[in-house]
């Protein structure tokens, strides 16, 4: 009854001298056996789409994994070209002398490159020293 076709559950159904008792009982098996194959599609279906959501959850983990120690390298990377420019500049700025003869205090100048591509010396403004207190 549950799983046979809709016109040989017509034919069962029509068959003279079923009570209603046992129609509504026809009835109800047909009904809970559909149920339970919907039932199933959907927990297939579910089941389906939660696998291919972790199987998505267990690629975007490797990919953050993957980007988290490349932003580490490239972090570490700029801070060793920082420190090197760095080094360079107050090497270079030992070098250079002012109009005296005296060498350059680095912690004074500083090497910029204009809009052009060149590298001038600037000097850094002073910066105030605080008043002394009166006694």
């Amino acid at each position: 009854v549950a799983y046979s076709s809709n016109e040989h559950f017509r034919d069962m159904k029509s068959t003279p001298g079923l009570t209603i008792d046992q129609i509504t009982a026809m009835l109800d098996a047909r009904r809970r056996a559909t149920n339970r194959q919907a039932a199933e599609r959907c927990r297939r279906v579910k089941s389906a789409a939660r696998d291919s959501l972790a199987g998505q959850l267990d690629r975007l983990r490797l990919e953050h994994s993957d980007l988290s120690r490349r932003i580490l390298r490239t972090r570490k990377r700029r801070q060793q070209k920082r420190d090197e420019l760095t080094s360079a500049q107050q090497h270079l700025l030992r070098d250079l002398v002012d109009a005296a003869g005296n060498p350059l205090d680095p912690s004074q100048w500083r090497l910029q490159t204009t809009a052009q591509g060149e590298i001038i010396v600037v000097r850094l403004p002073e910066t105030p020293k605080p008043p002394e207190e009166a006694p």
